[in-house]
């Protein structure tokens, strides 16, 4: 993923403020004011409404006057070789991060403190997401965030009650998928202990707690 131009990294180099939004962007580059009420309504509906569809066309529509004014101000102070950098490292980090080998999805969520057992609920639960979204042409967050799978790793319900009551994901969420994780939950829980991922090594902590700082020497 190459030629990527990150008008919030290039905005940041100009006004120190990161993670500037489009909204206001537009404003301060271009005197320009958009609309972003429809920002926050239901995009996984289908139809789309007209006004998601204006919505969705204004949001792209002004980036490339947005560009051209950013990269003649860049260019002006001198910094445009620095943020074109910049955006290309961020892109080509992104794409790896985005393209972690299925088999190794799950590593990305796990934790040291996590025995065999949870290791083969967290596979069990990143491998069903990740087949979803593809499917479904989804985020994964949008299935089910990182977070509420963390707790069902921790907590390992037994029943929908114990999903709903021990973990954070949404009440439709639940109402969709509930019984498909509670079955992914039950499999791994049955698998023998020779089939469980390996357990990540735990972080090295040095056994001295009061390391003595060397002084300089004396002349």
């Amino acid at each position: 993923m190459t030629n990527i131009f990150d008008t919030q990294i290039a905005l940041s180099y100009l006004t120190g403020q990161l993670q500037m939004g489009y909204q206001q962007a537009l404003a301060d580059q271009l005197d320009m004011h958009i609309d972003k009420e429809h920002s926050q309504s239901d995009w996984l509906q289908r139809p789309l409404t007209d006004e998601q569809e204006q919505y969705a066309i204004d949001d792209v529509r002004y980036l490339p006057a947005l560009y051209l004014s950013i990269e003649h101000a860049l260019k002006a102070q001198g910094l445009y070789d620095y943020v074109w950098a910049d955006c290309q490292l961020y892109a080509s980090d992104l794409y790896d991060l985005q393209h972690v080998e299925d088999e190794a999805m799950y590593l990305t969520m796990a934790d040291y403190r996590y025995n065999s057992q949870q290791m083969a609920i967290l596979k069990g639960i990143a491998t069903w997401r990740e087949e979803l979204a593809r499917a479904t042409n989804q985020p994964r967050t949008f299935i089910i965030k990182k977070q509420a799978v963390r707790e069902i790793v921790t907590e390992k319900p037994n029943s929908m009650r114990e999903l709903a009551h021990k973990t954070t994901m949404h009440r439709s969420m639940l109402r969709l998928y509930g019984e498909e994780l509670l079955k992914i939950i039950r499999n791994a829980k049955n698998l023998p202990p020779a089939e469980h991922p390996a357990c990540l090594v735990p972080p090295y902590r040095s056994k001295n707690k009061n390391p003595v700082k060397s002084s300089a020497a004396s002349d």
